[in-house]
């Protein structure tokens, strides 16, 4: 079930990732909000390992930059831009 909302490893060699810790620190949320995130295709990890994940920086960054409105107030993670 989960397969499908992975990213292949192959390609993030030129990509800095970040643990799900650093995630949820920089987007300012908690563990459970970043697996809806993941579980809705929001932010697709990396898989790094059996067991962790791994997330790029630019998607996290892109995330973080989408759920700012144009007049400055949040927008919902789960709205798309």
């Amino acid at each position: 079930m989960l397969s499908n909302h992975f990213i292949c490893v192959m390609d993030t060699h030129k990509h800095q990732l970040l643990t799900t810790k650093q995630v949820v620190e920089m987007l300012g949320i908690s563990r459970s909000t970043l697996h809806r995130l993941i579980e809705a295709g929001v932010l697709k990890p990396v898989r790094f390992l059996a067991r962790n994940l791994r997330f790029r920086l630019e998607d996290v960054e892109e995330l973080a930059n989408r759920t700012v409105s144009k007049d400055g107030g949040e927008k919902n993670f789960f709205t798309p831009s």
